[in-house]
């Protein structure tokens, strides 16, 4: 799943938890959020900035799973991810023995084994919230450098409801 598709997926409240994270962590994010809120809806910055959180937040979350918000869908999971998330991404990473800097890889390997992969997935199971070892992990594997047909398959394994608990 890209970056919509995630956004379309997960739950609201997860969605909101994102943003509510940029809206602490990532003014300059946000802000760009609030403009192209603004956009979309033909009206003043003002207007949108007067609206509480829990109304703006899900107006934001519709336009994000748009296809055309791919670009700036993607900013906000990867924010996040980086951000919040951080020790879920070095887990994985580190799992799988990649080299990177805080989560971030410069020179991706070939697919690891599938029984590799599951190992590393179930491990972070057993330490991160499902909802968010499956978010990362879709964002991760849709990257142009990943693509990994063996997590492909895992991740399809997993159902909407198992990832909610």
């Amino acid at each position: 799943m890209n970056a919509c598709e995630l956004f379309q997926w997960m739950p609201a409240s997860k969605a909101s938890e994102i943003l509510d994270y940029l809206h602490q962590n990532n003014k300059s994010l946000y802000r760009e959020l609030l403009h192209f809120l603004t956009q979309a809806n033909r009206t003043r910055l003002p207007v949108i900035q007067q609206m509480p959180r829990t109304e703006r937040n899900p107006k934001i979350i519709t336009l994000l799973q748009l296809p055309t918000s791919l670009p700036l869908s993607f900013r906000c999971l990867s924010d996040w991810l980086l951000g919040e998330k951080n020790g879920l991404l070095t887990d994985f990473l580190n799992e799988l023995h990649i080299e990177h800097q805080a989560g971030c890889v410069e020179n991706f390997p070939a697919e690891p084994e599938k029984a590799i992969l599951e190992k590393a997935m179930n491990n972070l199971f057993a330490g991160h919230p499902k909802i968010d070892v499956l978010i990362y992990l879709h964002a991760f594997n849709s990257m142009p450098e990943t693509q990994w047909k063996k997590l492909d398959e895992l991740l399809a394994e997993q159902t909407v409801s198992e990832s909610a608990a």
